[in-house]
């Protein structure tokens, strides 16, 4: 308060003796100049002159606002301490902006002015990047997003972008504002006389001219200048920053972890996924009718010598096709499975004895059962009915057999599987 009551007080006096030693200055010239003669009949004077005396009545009061303001504005503001630490610079070495005019309130608003009617370029060229960005017209928008993703891809491109611009935004206009095509109605026109390039310019070079004060323009500059400005306003910056963490904040954890999933799944490795081979037997067994019945699918082929079979224990697994399950860790790579048609090799790589192999038809793989002792080795199945004798040669013993076949056959089924790919998992 009491800086506030000093400040007004030398205002006012600051006011009072302008105000004096301008009327002091007034009366003076009015001594120096000579006392003009006096006619006898008063001359009245004409509108031009009172006009012109009008005007210049004005512009002497708006000069003497402007000295007003200039001497109020040297006592507001602070002036260079004489006694200050900064060092003082020698006059060879000052600055430049040292012998610049002062501040100026008429020099500052004119060149507002000024600047206001010529920055409407400015704002045209905000007000179409605005329309791209807000899809007003599709086609432009994607082709700006596809010339961001060339250059994304190779960004070698980057160097041709100031070219495509010098081109398309400087020198195809400037050109067509130079050489227009023929208007409507016209001979040229009419007679379908083609586009000409070639030639002296038609018109004259287009320029930007400043708008006319107290213009709708100039109102129009002033209005986008002011909000301009007030998108840098402190306000608007705490409105931003509580919109952020109200809204983008929460969902930006999982906006990140699904294109983290998004990009960890599209990655395509160069390498084939690794591919296996897996297999299931088919296994039915005897009815007490005679006839072959389906029993279950089994990952074991439950041979007479293997350890099941031995023990006692019954054949494990599924009853169908399609509960029959892939490894842990890999997935189907073909849709159905295909049946093995050598069965004599796996037969053979197992060291499976005391079976029959069938080499034809469905390839079924019998066990075979000795009347005398157990059969030992492979014997090719024969074409004749279920009950035979066969002369089989034994690898252990040399002498003819008796053998029929037993209550289990079974048969091989294989299909590929391929490993499963496992989605990266990210923090």
């Amino acid at each position: 308060m009491a800086d506030r009551a000093v400040f007004k007080s030398r205002m006012d006096e600051f006011t009072a003796e302008y105000l004096a030693r301008e009327q002091h200055d007034e009366a003076q010239r009015e001594k120096e100049q000579p006392h003009p003669m006096v006619d006898a009949e008063p001359t009245t004077p004409t509108p031009k002159a009172r006009l012109r005396t009008g005007f210049a009545t004005f512009r002497e009061k708006a000069s003497v606002q402007d000295r007003l303001v200039e001497k109020l504005l040297q006592q507001v503001i602070p002036t260079d301490d004489e006694g200050s630490d900064v060092p003082i610079i020698g006059d060879d070495k000052a600055p430049a902006f040292a012998q610049r005019p002062n501040f100026n309130i008429t020099t500052m608003s004119n060149n507002f002015r000024r600047f206001n009617a010529r920055i409407g370029v400015v704002f045209k060229f905000q007000s179409k990047a605005l329309r791209i960005l807000s899809w007003h017209q599709p086609s432009q928008t994607m082709s700006l997003l596809a010339v961001y993703t060339f250059i994304c891809l190779d960004p070698y491109l980057l160097s041709v972008v100031p070219i495509a611009i010098l081109v398309v935004g400087v020198l195809i206009p400037a050109f067509l504002a130079r050489h227009p095509a023929p208007p409507k109605g016209t001979l040229s026109s009419e007679q379908g006389v083609g586009y000409s390039p070639r030639g002296p310019p038609l018109a004259p070079a287009p320029t930007v001219r400043p708008v006319k004060e107290l213009s709708k323009d100039f109102f129009r500059n002033m209005r986008d200048l002011q909000n301009c400005i007030g998108m840098g306003h402190p306000t608007i910056a705490r409105l931003l920053v509580a919109t952020h963490e109200e809204h983008i904040q929460p969902r930006k954890v999982q906006a990140r972890t699904w294109l983290d999933n998004w990009i960890a799944n599209d990655v395509i490795l160069d390498s084939a996924p690794e591919t296996r081979e897996v297999e299931v037997f088919e296994l039915q067994r005897m009815s007490d009718a005679g006839e072959w019945e389906p029993w279950l699918f089994t990952p074991s082929p439950y041979d007479p010598l293997s350890q099941a079979r031995i023990t006692g224990d019954r054949p494990r697994g599924a009853r169908f096709f399609e509960d029959v399950l892939a490894p842990e860790g890999w997935e189907w790579s073909e849709k159905k499975w295909a049946l093995d048609l050598w069965s004599r090799e796996w037969v053979e790589e197992r060291i499976i004895t005391g079976v029959e192999v069938e080499t034809e038809g469905e390839r079924w793989v019998y066990d075979m059962h000795d009347e005398r002792e157990e059969q030992v080795g492979v014997v090719e199945a024969p074409q004749t009915s279920k009950l035979k004798v066969l002369p089989q040669t034994s690898w252990q013993e040399g002498e003819d057999a008796v053998v029929r076949r037993g209550d289990w056959r079974r048969r091989r089924w294989v299909r590929l599987v391929k490993r499963r790919v496992t989605p990266a998992f990210t923090a």
